[in-house]
C-alpha cells in the first residue's frame, strides 16, 4: 500500500538524517515527494506518535519519535 511505504520512508529519513530536526523543504528533496504528499505523509505519522511537529525561529520542524523508532526497529 502507497501511504505504508511513504510513511516507512518518511520515517527512515527522520531516523537517519543529519539533522534531529527537518525541514518540509528538506524532506520533500530527499524523498523527491511533492509539499502536499509529505504533509499528508507527516500528519499521518504525528497522529499515530510516530513523529512530531515543533515551531520554532525558523518555522515548523519535523523529528522522529520514540515510539517512531521502536517501530522502524521492528520492520527492520
Amino acid at each position: 500500500d502507497v501511504y505504508k511505504r511513504q510513511s516507512s520512508s518518511a520515517l527512515k529519513m527522520l531516523a537517519t538524517g543529519r539533522y534531529i530536526f527537518r525541514s518540509l523543504a528538506g524532506l520533500c528533496r530527499e524523498a523527491n515527494n511533492d509539499e502536499a504528499t509529505m504533509v499528508q505523509t507527516l500528519s499521518v505519522l504525528v497522529s499515530r506518535s510516530l513523529a512530531g511537529k515543533v515551531s520554532g525561529k525558523n518555522g515548523v520542524r519535523w523529528h522522529i519519535t520514540e515510539k517512531g523508532r521502536r517501530v522502524l526497529e521492528s520492520q527492520m
